[in-house]
């Protein structure tokens, strides 16, 4: 190597070979950075096709399949809060919700200012049963979106938080009354015609249910409660119903299932006589398919013992009441509407056997339900039924007390009913010492359509109803 020194101010001169060397050197340099970028480049491509890939996932359906194309994104950049979010969205709809809250907390960390995060992070401590954490987020939510699409159901979520921590009081109160007009009133207090008026008339009715709920965990719940029902006529007071039912019961839950075992004793009376008393078992399943559908298998046996019943002398073979029914069946729900909505599809079979001939059957009911929220606060729920009763043996019954009846009478009894429902109903708030107060507007008709003349019938009734709930 040469160094040549000019002047005061030296300069280091180097060799053509260092020179060349050290145009070498920055021409590797350079390379290496250009396939540093282009690598970084094409990890931010694949992130950004991964990303697109489960978006379209996510929009079919397929939480699985979306949740590893956003897996496979966070590999390369595990601080995107939009990838985060996602993941999080895909654990929640397939039900592993603990997860979820950890990625939606993970993409709120990574950007606060993605508020409606708050949202879906409510929905996932909701389905934990974390009721105070999710209704801190659906608030947090709300104050920064009031006017968001998502605003209304976060509302009407927290209407929802509001019950349900209600019930998991050890204590819980409710009591309506009810102001009535119906056109044709009927006896059936057990679901069986005994008596049709032809009449209109009026009537008040009061409810009150007392729940003592001692034990629940996280898994496991035991409890009572006690029912009254009360009935006041305004004209036709021999149709007064009273009604005292206590119950016990337990429910113990199992990840999607939760399994259900109530037993109860009704006592029941007619113008304050005797009318009967029934012992019933009430077991039921209830499984949540998927974030929006869910199901109820339940089911009941009631065994029944009338009092003061009017058996001629020699048809109590015939006519005696007593005896057993059961219903089995399943309804399946379907929330949608951003969880606001809910339509239910139901099937029932049911039997009774009796002491007497005339009052055995089988049974085949369908049901659909609709439940959705209007402007206002308002909530409406439209019910249909379809009912279709096979009686087992031929019909005896003669003029005496059902009314006079024609030979055509004397064959197998065919029943179909039609029932068709709407409520409107209105959360009006938590006044006073209450937790909740609802009032309701209803409207019933129900068409009886039998083969035999007697059994054939109309009917429509309006009610209004205050609630309130402690």
């Amino acid at each position: 190597m040469q160094l040549n020194y000019v002047g005061s101010n030296s300069s280091v001169v180097y060799s053509s070979k260092q020179r060349r060397c050290a145009r070498w050197g920055c021409i590797l340099i350079l390379s290496s950075l250009l396939i540093l970028l282009a690598a970084m480049a094409d990890a931010s491509s694949s992130s950004e096709v991964a990303y697109a890939k489960g978006i379209l996932s996510f929009g079919k359906g397929n939480y699985e399949k979306a949740l590893d194309y956003f897996l496979a994104a966070a590999a390369v950049e595990p601080d995107n809060p939009h990838i985060r979010l996602h993941i999080g969205l895909c654990l929640s709809n397939l039900g592993k919700f603990e997860e979820a809250v950890s990625e939606l907390q993970k993409t709120l960390q990574i950007q606060p200012a993605l508020t409606y995060v708050y949202y879906h992070l409510g929905l996932a401590y909701y389905r934990l049963q974390r009721y105070q954490q999710a209704e801190e987020a659906f608030q947090t939510f709300l104050a920064a979106n009031p006017d968001a699409p998502e605003a209304r159901a976060a509302r009407h979520n927290l209407n929802v938080i509001s019950l349900r921590q209600s019930e998991r009081r050890m204590l819980q109160l409710q009591g309506s009354v009810s102001v009535q007009y119906d056109d044709n009133v009927v006896l059936e207090p057990n679901d069986d015609i005994l008596d049709i008026s032809d009449k209109n008339d009026g009537r008040t009715v009061f409810t009150f249910t007392g729940r003592l709920l001692p034990v629940r965990t996280a898994s496991w719940y035991l409890g009572g409660d006690y029912a009254f029902f009360q009935s006041l006529q305004f004209d036709l007071t021999e149709y007064d119903i009273q009604k005292h039912v206590g119950r016990v019961f337990t429910g113990y839950k199992l990840n999607r299932t939760t399994l259900r075992l109530a037993a109860d004793y009704t006592y029941t009376t007619l113008d304050k006589k005797d009318f009967s008393k029934a012992v019933t078992i009430l077991p039921s399943i209830s499984i949540r398919q998927t974030d929006k559908l869910s199901a109820v298998v339940s089911g009941f046996y009631r065994d029944n013992n009338f009092s003061n019943q009017i058996i001629a002398s020699g048809e109590k073979d015939a006519r005696d009441r007593d005896g057993w029914n059961t219903l089995v069946g399943f309804d399946q729900y379907l929330a949608f509407n951003q969880k606001q909505a809910l339509a239910r599809l139901s099937y029932y079979f049911g039997a009774s056997r009796n002491e007497g001939s005339d009052w055995e059957y089988n049974s085949h009911q369908v049901a659909l339900g609709l439940q959705f929220p209007l402007v206002w606060g308002f909530e409406l729920n439209l019910d249909g039924l379809y009912r279709r009763r096979n009686y087992l043996n031929e019909n005896s019954f003669s003029d005496e007390p059902l009314g006079i009846l024609t030979p055509d009478d004397q064959t197998k009894r065919r029943d179909n009913r039609y029932v068709g429902s709407v409520r409107l109903q209105r959360l009006l708030g938590s006044p006073l010492i209450f937790s909740d107060m609802f009032i309701s507007a209803d409207f019933t008709h129900i068409r009886n359509d039998s083969n035999i003349d007697f059994f054939d019938y109309d009917r429509n009734i309006v009610a209004l109803t205050l609630t309130v709930k402690y």
